[in-house]
């Protein structure tokens, strides 16, 4: 979800307000937000120089984990920097740093990075101004999060002061000679990738039978704070809600009669360039990244599980077809083929339970080669329900059809419906209390305002209805603007692509090895198809949901023809890169 290029572009942004409107209060004269692989070019020279007298340089670092205990890809020549013997052991002598690491306890490396980073930067000279700190998916990350950040500008801040006390935080000029100390807040855009290997959500619409029983959301709230109709949702104070914090993207429609020069699918701009790597052991001389992923044909399919093939042929055929809505159609069919509520509670177990075997084409010049133990990243879109429902509320309530050009970032131009499908993540479960906050604010009912305000508040209530509500039942962005209905008559692209992080890809780890793979371009990667009721959510009737696996129902869909037995002669594609694990061991 982005989560980490949220928490720092909200701590720069507050900075920068405080600079603005009064820049003699403030200690350091600028601020500066990048990943952490640009530490090179936006910071390393000031962090090298020594500052006024008795003060230091600020660094602040937020970073996610990911794969076996990895640095995220926007990161990695960072971490290979301060882990290297030949980097000076006193490269960040004039350096104060605060680390706070994003991970999940549910996994073995918790916060591998973040410790990593704490470590290694007080190895090498640098000052501890904070004390390290983690923040848990599992748990919630705003418990820490939330305070960590209120707190992290003047702890910093105190650090960097040093001897030099309150005087150094006036506005008196600087000798030319003498380097302004300066605070640099490298962020990491990449969630916390595990090996989860899919994020799980119940695709829009849910199903047919709930959907027709199903309250709005301020029925559900009240039915779980056992409230009638005629008393209030309780209001919250300003201060227990979470910040919103700067837009993650931004976007300008594009005028048709433009020629929309800029680039095409295949053009390859400077900070794509900048994140690949060259490749020593192949001769294209190019490392497929998420940023440059190559387009795989899938080569092999099967059921590692006892499963029943029968309605795979169908699949493959609705998904053979030219019919526009061909893939939700096959993934509704995959419902039918495999219920979970069934008389059968054996059946239904089975059911829940598939694990497909999948082999996939690599490169036939050697320019995408793996490891044992490495792990393969696969970029998938929305699924097409989600993608079809938010296509039709801004066509309805904005009119912006889904062929609009647009860009993104001031990049090259594409259009609304391929942002919307491959860009803005409208399909893994909402963690993050800020949606709901931004929520609150276009909702033009009164009563879906408060619900929303008090969902996105830290009182005790707000919190209940979290996790009851929210994260229990796996409810998506696509999930809220159906059951609040004023924000989905509200809610603008400009709204949606600023609230929404990047879509995450999925990892798996690589079965295969390269060594019995030698003269056959192909790896294989096996899961678990994600497929699963919630609970009942008790104290209203809202029933169970079907939760599927964004990732592991699309690469079932895409192998069916293989599953069935009769492969097809145009297969299916898939947008991978390769995630070595070896690199930082």
């Amino acid at each position: 979800t982005g989560n980490s290029e949220q928490i720092a572009k909200d701590i720069a942004a507050k900075y920068q307000t405080s600079l603005d409107a009064s820049p003699s209060t403030c200690f350091f004269p600028e601020v500066i937000c990048a990943e952490l692989n640009q530490f090179k070019k936006k910071c390393q020279k000031g962090w090298e120089e020594e500052p006024a007298p008795g003060t230091k340089h600020g660094l602040i670092i937020v970073t996610a984990t990911t794969g076996n205990a990895d640095p995220p890809e926007n990161s990695d020549r960072f971490f290979r920097y301060v882990k290297r013997k030949t980097t000076p052991k006193d490269a960040f002598q004039h350096v104060a740093f605060a680390v706070l690491g994003l991970g999940d306890t549910n996994y073995d490396q918790f916060c591998a990075m973040g410790k990593a980073a704490d470590s290694k930067l007080a190895e090498l000279g640098g000052t501890r101004a904070k004390p390290l700190d983690m923040a848990d998916e599992a748990t919630g990350l705003e418990e820490v999060v939330e305070p960590w950040s209120d707190t992290v500008i003047a702890d910093i801040t105190n650090a960097c002061r040093g001897s030099a006390g309150a005087g150094a935080a006036s506005a008196t000029p600087v000798a030319e000679n003498v380097a302004v100390p300066s605070m640099s807040v490298p962020l990491d855009d990449t969630v916390e990738e595990e090996k989860k290997e899919d994020f799980v959500v119940a695709p829009p619409g849910i199903d047919e039978q709930r959907s027709l029983k199903k309250p709005p959301g301020v029925s559900i709230i009240r039915s779980l704070l056992s409230i009638s109709n005629s008393d209030c949702i309780p209001a919250v104070a300003h201060n227990t809600l979470p910040s919103l914090g700067p837009s993650l993207s931004s976007c300008a429609l594009i005028d048709h009669n433009e020629d929309g020069e800029g680039g095409t699918e295949q053009d390859v701009n400077l900070a794509e360039l900048d994140r690949m790597t060259i490749s020593t052991s192949s001769t294209s001389n190019i490392r497929y990244t998420i940023n440059h992923p190559y387009e795989s044909a899938i080569h092999g399919a099967r059921y590692l599980t006892n499963t029943a093939t029968e309605g795979a042929k169908e699949v493959a055929e609705l998904m053979g077809s030219a019919s526009d809505d061909a893939s939700s159609r096959a993934m509704n069919l995959i419902d039918s083929r495999f219920p979970l509520d069934g008389k059968d509670g054996k059946e239904n177990e089975l059911n829940g339970k598939r694990v497909l075997e999948m082999s996939l084409e690599l490169p036939d010049d050697y320019s995408l080669e793996y490891q044992p133990g490495d792990s393969i990243g696969l970029i998938v879109p929305n699924p097409p329900q989600a993608t079809a429902f938010v296509l039709n509320m801004l066509q309805d309530n904005n009119g912006i059809p889904s062929t609009q050009k647009i860009s993104i970032d001031e990049k090259s131009a594409t259009t609304v419906a391929d942002v919307v499908q491959n860009h803005i993540d409208l399909s893994s479960p909402i963690k993050n209390r800020r949606l709901l906050s931004f929520f609150s604010q276009i909702a033009s009912n009164p009563e879906e305002e408060l619900a929303l305000r008090l969902l996105s508040s830290k009182t005790p209530e707000g919190k209940m209805l979290f996790e009851k509500y929210i994260d229990e039942q796996r409810l998506t962005v696509v999930d809220i603007l159906r059951e609040f209905p004023s924000c989905y008559q509200n809610v603008t692209l400009e709204g949606l692509i600023g609230a929404l992080p990047k879509i995450p890809p999925r990892y798996y780890s690589v079965t295969s090895s390269p060594i019995t793979k030698k003269d056959n371009l192909t790896l294989t990667v096996a899961f678990s198809v994600v497929d699963y009721l919630t609970p009942p959510l008790t104290g209203s009737n809202y029933g169970q949901r079907r939760i599927r696996g964004v990732a592991t129902r699309y690469l079932e869909c895409l192998c069916s023809s293989f599953l069935s037995g009769a492969p097809s002669e145009q297969p299916a594609k898939l947008k991978i890169f390769s995630k070595p694990t070896g690199d930082f061991h």
